[in-house]
């Protein structure tokens, strides 16, 4: 597979800059949170996204008495199940609401909405099959393609949250939204499960969360 210089450092910049991100906010959070009882963190991971070869975990800052939090998920993606490279990094932002709690806590179980915006950057060494048709002779040919795909996706999700223990929690949700992807400084045209997709889109998600 052809390598391309510079391609690891441009991921590791872009990767180190989404995580300080979170890092900075997770930071000034905590120091606000310090005082306040109301305050629970969560951490999250997602096991669907093993399904396209994507670790994504996450952090929740529960607002208790509000019955609101933040989430903020990072995943990264590598080579896909054909062996073929590829290289990307995700964050997710959800700003959720929920209902169902008492005494401001979930008992057992309990409903959120939530509006969520997700950005990311894949590179990726592909393949594409092309052919010519000249005088009825029709002459197939493959030629490599380095894409370079960023994405931008925002939509609504409804879901569950089940507290399974005291620490461990379950989140199942559905929903949908919208995506756009520009491959290569042109409108992506994927099919609907391909980073390079761009149109409606569902979503499925189960979380599996512990309070901190």
């Amino acid at each position: 597979m052809k390598q391309y210089p510079g391609k690891t450092s441009r991921m590791k910049g872009y990767l180190i800059g989404l995580t300080a991100c979170i890092s900075l906010c997770a930071s000034s959070s905590k120091a606000q949170d310090s005082t306040d009882h109301n305050v629970r963190w969560t951490f999250v991971h997602s096991p669907l996204y093993f399904a396209t070869n994507t670790f994504m975990v996450g952090a929740e800052r529960l607002n208790v008495s509000g019955a609101n939090s933040w989430m903020a998920n990072l995943g990264v993606t590598l080579n896909d199940a054909d062996g073929n490279d590829r290289t990307g990094v995700f964050l997710e932002l959800q700003r959720r609401m929920y209902f169902g709690m008492e005494d401001g806590r979930i008992k057992k179980a309990g409903a959120f909405f939530a509006p969520y915006l997700v950005s990311g950057y894949v590179q990726r060494d592909v393949t594409r099959y092309s052919y010519t048709n000249d005088l009825g002779y029709v002459d197939y040919f493959e030629y490599d393609v380095n894409e370079k795909i960023k994405t931008f996706n925002g939509g609504i999700t409804f879901g569950a949250r089940f507290v399974i223990s005291q620490r461990v929690i379950s989140d199942v949700s559905v929903g949908g939204g919208i995506k756009y992807s520009d491959v290569n400084g042109h409108r992506g045209k994927g099919d609907l499960w391909d980073f390079s997709y761009t149109g409606v889109t569902p979503r499925v998600a189960i979380q599996l969360g512990i309070f901190l």
